[in-house]
């Protein structure tokens, strides 16, 4: 404010003198002493009315409170100066706009400079024109935002501070930081102070909507490990899983995992299994959960390390059926350890006898299901008081208990013969198959029964079928084959046929599980099922 640089009015100056004669008329009151308009000057005059040209302090007039040097108001004052006489201010420093410290708006006095001010000794923070040694906090000066300690530039600080509307920052040597990424140990100030927080060039969380907001939810890593961040900082709570370039990973209390054997859910997918913190996707087997909060201290079983997979909104298991620890074989239901089953199960090495869930190798008696009595022997079914089911038994504990092993079986181990029939006479399929099993041999029908009684067994929709077939002169020739349905889809198996090909010199079988009409296959006429 450039008062003296302005043309006096007459009407300005007349006031002048009278407010003048009224500050010399509070001044015999009391008053310590005030500014006096001599000619184009305002001059200091002390409580007696006397002039003071050594005075070098703060002064007021009815404009406010001024600077004056050796007993003249000095609008040539800015900045920072300090108060050495007087009774305002002595002692202070304090902010001079054109020598105005403070001005009169409707007859109070008020502050007219918040923020940083420089002095021959650092950058100061200033409220209402006077150093606030009070402030700790962020300011901004022409050169960008740094962080104030009790009033002056902290020229040590290396914490975080807000910035106003734009967020909370990290400070390095008292100045803004905007360059620093990653995780960031913070050392002093009132925020976040001890702790570790992800820095985005240099800010910690920014202003959204009106609101601080965390930037990054994540893993990251410091010099001593991976971590996982929320909204900015480690979350020692989290255990879950998490990903980051290298992967997907455990973590157990926001800490990689390293030594961790666990379950994670991974969203949209299901649930995996962790070992040593990696997520594991070669794993297939009987595992024990020791870590995490899904399944922990039990045993599950994993496929391609996928525990549970997610279907729509629901889990669902991926597997049922026999598996082997350390400690024997067990059952399993949905992916986890079952020992409340008893009953029969199915392996590739055969069928056998479980009690509370484990397989009971000491017992050999008889357990009946589906009303059917079958023999135990040490743990495994070797037979049943049905002979058909006995021989397919038989026939399949010499190989894999598997459907491409049942149909293998038929190819390479019963031979061909045209006239066999059943001794009594009749053409039932149990026959056909008995006879099979029993003479490892037989025609048609004895090939196609024999491998539909053994994949009966292992639980598939299997059925024996009779019909015609061309033959070379173009004839159509009676002949039997099976169908297996599976998921609503019926598929073509002629262990006879493919008997014959193997018999004229053809090396690999070719007439397991087609459809009807598929390239390379007879025409067939189905005329009925036989079972």
């Amino acid at each position: 404010m450039k008062v003296f640089q302005k043309i006096i009015t007459v009407a300005a100056v007349a006031a002048a003198l009278c407010a003048a004669v009224s500050l010399n008329a509070a001044a015999a009151d009391g008053d310590k002493g005030r500014l006096k308009l001599e000619g184009r000057d305002w001059v200091y005059v002390d409580s007696d009315g006397n002039r003071d040209p050594s005075y070098n302090g703060l002064a007021e007039n009815i404009e406010g409170i001024w600077y004056v040097s050796n007993g003249k108001l000095d609008s040539s004052a800015n900045g920072l100066v300090k108060i050495t006489s007087g009774d305002i201010e002595k002692g202070e420093w304090v902010y001079l706009d054109d020598g105005l410290y403070q001005k009169k708006t409707l007859g109070r006095t008020e502050g007219t400079y918040t923020g940083m001010a420089k002095n021959r000794y650092d950058w100061w923070y200033v409220k209402d024109n006077k150093i606030d040694y009070s402030y700790t906090g962020v300011a901004e000066n022409q050169y960008g935002n740094w962080y104030i300690t009790n009033g002056k530039l902290d020229h040590g600080y290396d914490g975080l501070g807000e910035i106003p509307q734009k967020g909370i920052w990290h400070f390095i040597n008292g100045g803004v930081d905007k360059v620093t990424d990653g995780l960031t140990k913070i050392t002093k100030g009132d925020i976040e102070n001890g702790e570790w927080v992800y820095l985005i060039d240099g800010c910690f969380k920014k202003y959204e909507n009106g609101k601080l907001k965390g930037l990054y939810t994540g893993m990251a890593k410091n010099a001593y490990d991976w971590w996982y961040v929320t909204d900015g900082k480690i979350d020692y709570t989290y255990t879950g899983a998490a990903k980051n370039p290298y992967g997907i990973w455990f973590i157990e209390k926001g800490q990689l995992g390293h030594k961790t054997y666990a379950l994670a859910e991974i969203s949209d997918s299901g649930i995996w299994y962790f070992s040593k913190g990696a997520k594991n996707t070669t794993y297939t087997g009987m595992v024990k959960i020791y870590d995490g909060n899904i399944r922990r201290d039990k045993w599950v079983y994993i496929v391609k390390g996928l525990y549970k997979k997610l279907s729509g909104k629901d889990y669902v298991g991926l597997y049922t059926g026999m598996a082997k620890n350390q400690y024997g074989w067990w059952y399993i239901t949905d992916s986890d350890l079952d020992l409340k089953f008893n009953g029969l199960v199915r392996n590739e090495w055969g069928m056998w006898n479980f009690r509370s869930g484990k397989l009971d190798e000491k017992y050999s008696g008889s357990v009946k299901k589906d009303g059917i009595t079958y023999t135990i022997t040490s743990g495994k079914v070797t037979g049943a008081d049905k002979q058909v089911v006995s021989y397919a038994i038989k026939a399949l504990n010499t190989t894999k208990w598997d459907l491409k092993s049942a149909y293998t079986w038929c190819v390479y181990k019963l031979d061909y013969d045209k006239y066999c029939v059943p001794t009594d006479g009749s053409l039932g399929a149990e026959k056909y198959a008995i006879y099979g099993f029993k003479n490892r041999k037989g025609n048609c029908y004895c090939f196609s029964n024999c491998f539909v009684q053994m994949a009966r067994l292992l639980d598939y929709d299997a059925h024996a079928v009779r019909g015609t077939v061309p033959y070379r002169d173009g004839t159509r020739g009676n002949h039997s084959w099976a169908e297996i349905t599976i998921d609503g889809k019926t598929y073509v198996c002629d262990p006879q046929y493919d008997h014959q090909l193997l018999q004229r010199g053809r090396t690999r079988i070719s007439q397991y599980m087609f459809e009807y009409g598929d390239k390379g296959t007879l025409k067939y006429n189905r005329i009925a099922a036989m079972n």
